[in-house]
């Protein structure tokens, strides 16, 4: 019973890291070697924003946001156009590492008491 303990935490770590990982190394390489396009602003919708943008290649596409203004700058993906994001601030994607790096943390944690409780009972 006891060791069903850390099992929780070490898969909501992995949850955490994976999940805050993917956005944040999205977060990182897309605007860093993806293309940056001005979007404006089209309408509102009852909860979010909707804003159009051309790619290099001229097709038009669409974002979603709850906030901005007339414009806003997008980063995609070449590969991926129709997927852009808001590039986010050092402030952020900072707070996104130190929430992967605590995901990471909950793994190690979890993995840790689980060998542990695994090598004492097999030692009694």
């Amino acid at each position: 019973m006891v060791a069903a303990v850390p099992v929780p935490f070490a898969l909501l770590g992995a949850v955490i890291a994976w999940t805050v990982g993917g956005s944040l190394r999205e977060s990182w390489y897309i605007p860093a070697r993806g293309v940056t396009a001005v979007a404006e602003f089209s309408h509102s919708t009852h909860t979010t924003r909707v804003y159009g943008y051309t790619d290099t290649a001229g097709n038009s596409h669409t974002y979603t946001g709850p906030v901005g203004g007339q414009h806003i700058e997008l980063s995609y993906d070449p590969r991926d156009p129709a997927t852009a994001i808001r590039p986010e601030g050092l402030y952020v994607r900072c707070v996104m590492a130190l929430m992967a790096t605590a995901g990471c943390a909950l793994v190690g944690g979890g993995l840790y008491a689980i060998g542990r409780l695994l090598v004492t009972s097999l030692a009694d």
